[in-house]
């Protein structure tokens, strides 16, 4: 991994020649970037026999950085193994994509710490200069070292001073509107949020809790308005708006309900 993060081609490809793996395409792999890099994965764990992800090609454009997910336990210590699962990275980048995250695919990045056990990340920030990493971490194996479970985790480190930097702050704040859906439609609420936040502030659920627990999120937080998106809503063609404040909800086109809450904050 270090030939990798100094890229010390040479090096890697004696390495690999030594050890008869040469032909797994390696090099050419850490020179792609985006899409081709994936498609590249792909093929190589197409040539191992494993099973690649089938799904629509994801962009590529600007920077965060994961590598290969996998899952591996540090009670060996900080040489953590990882396994290649390309699905469970796929769905990652649709995400991302469904985000509306300017990223793209790099698998030269390391991260200098050792017990990393699936995609690590890296995210920058524009206006400063050559140092504009803001942040970086990825997913690991880390509690059991500390005589917990073997756990995946995924956690990350900030550049404080980098951010203070570039940073604006608000001096106000209202309160957001809630989106709330069901997991099996995750995918397209995350792409009905992106749309609505062009308009509105908007908070979406990203710790898998069913949707009940997010409605109840959405009271605690003492927000006036939750979406509500389902599988019936999207055959339908149209979403839920509930009023938190009585309970009422109607059944609303996309723009119609864009529309409502555009007026909602205007007013306040």
């Amino acid at each position: 991994m270090r030939m990798i993060d100094k890229k010390e081609r040479s090096a890697l490809a004696v390495l690999l020649e030594d050890i008869g793996q040469s032909h797994l395409g390696l090099l050419e792999l850490i020179d792609l970037k985006g899409q081709p890099a994936l498609d590249k994965a792909a093929e190589i764990v197409l040539d191992k026999g494993q099973a690649a992800p089938a799904r629509e090609a994801a962009p590529a454009s600007a920077p965060a950085a994961p590598s290969s997910a996998g899952r591996g336990s540090a009670r060996q210590g900080r040489a953590v193994s990882s396994e290649l699962r390309l699905e469970e990275f796929q769905e990652t980048v649709d995400l991302l994509a469904a985000y509306g995250v300017n990223f793209t695919i790099d698998f030269e990045i390391v991260r200098g710490l050792e017990y990393y056990s699936g995609t690590v990340f890296e995210i920058y920030a524009e206006g400063l200069g050559a140092q504009r990493q803001i942040c970086g971490g990825g997913t690991y194996e880390l509690a059991s070292l500390f005589g917990g479970k073997e756990t995946s985790s995924t956690g990350f480190g900030l550049g404080f001073d980098r951010i203070m930097e570039v940073v604006q702050m608000e001096l106000s704040r209202t309160s957001p509107v809630f989106l709330a859906f069901t997991p099996d439609v995750k995918v397209q609420a995350t792409k009905i949020a992106g749309e609505l936040r062009k308009s509105v502030p908007l908070v979406i659920d990203v710790m898998g809790r069913s949707l009940g627990a997010q409605l109840k999120a959405a009271a605690s937080a003492g927000a006036n308005y939750v979406v509500i998106v389902g599988k019936d809503e999207l055959d339908a063609g149209k979403l839920t708006l509930r009023d938190m404040s009585g309970g009422a909800q109607e059944s609303l086109t996309l723009a119609e309900i864009e529309e409502r809450l555009k007026e909602h904050f205007q007013g306040l």
